[in-house]
């Protein structure tokens, strides 16, 4: 629907769209259960059914990039626009006394897909479904913004100098240097999960690590991660135990002896990684292990069921839901079970599958209000899937699925393009929690991760997840891959950036990410300039850079892949994804204009310095070949 005004308006027609009303007499039916609302800054959609008396279901799904003329000049956020009130639902417009839509403009009002379907689905997993089968079906037809790629690697670089030689980033315990959450946070201890958020990235990354700061870096943050490992509880814990006690109480977790769930799990599972990577010493693999069996002990006293907090040394409860009637961290069961499996692939033991089994199931009676924080969701899908391939038990599948599908319901599917946030790309974003009002460096770029884990595993084990699914977290790590980088302040005008932050200080200049990108009428950055953040680069590097030779070229691929075969100048990939879409190759750093990529379907591209990028379709081989 459009409008263009002969005259000024600042008042409007409000209507909800769509009435629901019995087909035979045109009454108002019993109300139905709404499964799906716009929450804040999320998609524009609706999802319910029609009541006990009625069959089927209804996805309405606003395309708010529509709306952005509107809300940049009535300056109105499009937040909580689309909502449902039994029998009405749609989109209802914010409206401003002082701020017209302007006269001889043309203002799109409107732009929204109905998907009825007739019959009721059975459960929440085919509820799921459902959604995501009609989410794709619109995401097909919206008109999608264009990709801009960045030389990431230079950044990873600046970061990396960022780190090294900005005081604000460490502080100082005894004979050790720590990185601090956010920049200048002096106030608050050293937390192991902030070490080795950054930590496990950047050893994991193959080329980078080489590095004379990348080795400086890995080297302090190293060397200090012993010092977490309480010896009472013969664990490690959240805060450095010898300075827990300068917590200054002023948030409900920053009190001593006081574990936020996931902070538990989160350390372990990036030590892990570098075990696997072969990059700790006997003493901290011992330290590893003794802290495996602390963490049966708290998941057997709680019954997997993870409060929000709890004390330490006595396990009781300290906050048990985030709000009344919600649940804890409810995903963090799953999380849980990501870590028991990393345990089981590391030592053999049957105990770790056991109790990722164990934890596994109690995900299952959650459905459609499973998320707590999508990075623990999106490790809760993994390890699902893994008991899949090891079990072949479809109903470990099933659940992986819906654990996919809570996620994709937590993003926002359109561009929003007033005020500040006409400044920097954020289609297909990720929120950290179902309530947060921003999007947030950290879980988008440990959920990137983890999608693309999830792709390569289903890949390789053959895993029949739906094609929706697989086609849809593609295209998130397409454009995370090329918006993630606009989190860093050096990216953005210096006009939108917050004065006064909530945690430390925020440096315009330094390479180092801001942890918060909210509405477009908001400052950007209040929270935070986040330190744990920095490793979003070496983890975008390490998934979607793919080295050429044992120079500085490398290729950019928008996609997930798996590495096939490789040899003297040439390698052979599986492109992931769908090839309803497609993504960007791009190579950088070539000596030469000899670089050809062949497609599936035999047809070569030749590459160059001046013309270095080519489009391809998901799901398909390619062959890249180079001459030094």
């Amino acid at each position: 629907m459009h409008l263009e005004p002969k005259n000024h308006l600042t008042k409007l027609p409000n209507n909800p769209e769509v009435l629901i009303l019995e087909d035979q007499n045109y009454k108002i039916p019993p109300e139905g259960t709404t499964y799906h609302m716009q929450k804040q800054l999320r998609s524009g959609a609706c999802f319910t059914d029609f009541g006990q008396k009625s069959k089927g279901t209804l996805l309405y799904f606003q395309d708010l990039s529509s709306l952005n003329k509107y809300a940049e000049h009535t300056q109105q956020s499009l937040s909580d626009v689309v909502s449902m009130q039994w029998p009405e639902l749609g989109l209802s417009l914010p409206q401003s006394d002082q701020r017209a839509i302007q006269k001889g403009e043309r203002y799109k009002l409107c732009h929204a897909y109905l998907i009825f379907e007739p019959t009721q689905p059975k459960d929440s997993i085919a509820m799921s479904r459902r959604y995501i089968r009609g989410l794709a079906s619109i995401y097909e037809q919206l008109e999608r913004p264009a990709i801009r790629t960045l030389p990431l690697p230079r950044y990873a670089h600046y970061a990396l100098q960022g780190l090294v030689r900005t005081h604000g980033c460490w502080q100082q315990v005894e004979e050790n240097a720590y990185l601090n959450a956010y920049l200048n946070d002096y106030e608050t201890p050293p937390e192991s999960m902030v070490q080795l958020a950054v930590l496990t990235p950047l050893v994991l990354h193959s080329t980078l690590e080489r590095s004379n700061h990348a080795q400086q870096v890995i080297g302090s943050l190293t060397a200090g991660l012993s010092n977490f490992f309480d010896p009472i509880l013969k664990a490690f814990v959240r805060w450095i135990p010898n300075k827990e006690h300068h917590l200054d109480h002023s948030e409900e977790q920053k009190k001593p002896r006081v574990m936020d769930s996931w902070y538990l799990q989160h350390p372990l599972i990036q030590l892990a990684s570098l075990l696997e990577a072969k990059h700790l010493d006997a003493d901290l693999e011992n330290k590893f292990y003794q802290s495996l069996r602390f963490c049966i002990k708290v998941a057997h006293h709680f019954e997997y069921n993870w409060p929000i907090f709890y004390d330490l040394d006595t396990l009781e409860i300290i906050k048990e839901e985030a709000q009344p009637g919600q649940g804890g961290e409810k995903d963090v069961a799953g999380m849980y079970a990501y870590l028991m499996l990393k345990a089981y692939t590391l030592s053999g033991k049957k105990i770790y599958l056991t109790e990722a089994k164990r934890a596994a199931k109690t995900l299952f009676r959650f459905g459609f209000d499973l998320i707590y924080q999508s990075n623990n969701t999106a490790y809760a899908a993994e390890a699902l899937l893994q008991l899949w391939v090891l079990t072949k038990e479809k109903k470990y599948l099933d659940y992986s699925e819906l654990c996919l599908g809570n996620l994709l319901r937590n993003t926002g599917i359109w561009q929003r393009a007033y005020g500040n946030s006409k400044e920097y790309p954020t289609f297909f974003c990720l929120y950290p929690l179902t309530d947060a009002p921003y999007s947030a460096v950290f879980e988008e770029q440990e959920t990137l991760a983890s999608f693309h884990r999830y792709l390569r595993m289903a890949h390789t084990e053959k895993a029949p997840v739906a094609e929706d699914l697989q086609a849809l977290m593609a295209e998130y790590t397409y454009y995370a891959s090329c918006r993630l980088a606009y989190y860093l302040p050096s990216l953005l005008p210096k006009d939108i950036l917050a004065t006064r932050v909530k945690t430390g200080y925020l440096d315009a200049e330094l390479w180092m990410p801001i942890e918060d990108l909210g509405d477009g009428w908001e400052a950007v950055g209040q929270v935070g300039q986040e330190v744990y953040g920095a490793g979003f680069l070496f983890q975008l590097i390490r998934y979607h850079y793919l080295s050429l030779d044992d120079t500085s070229s490398c290729c950019y691929i928008g996609y997930p892949y798996i590495e096939i075969d490789r040899k003297d100048q040439q390698v052979k990939i599986q492109v992931l994804g769908s090839s309803d879409y497609g993504c960007i190759v791009q190579v950088y750093g070539m000596k030469s204009n000899a670089c050809t990529i062949t497609l599936k379907d035999g047809s070569h591209y030749d590459l160059t310095k001046d013309n270095n990028r080519l489009k391809i379709k998901g799901a398909q081989e390619i062959t890249i070949k180079w001459k030094s």
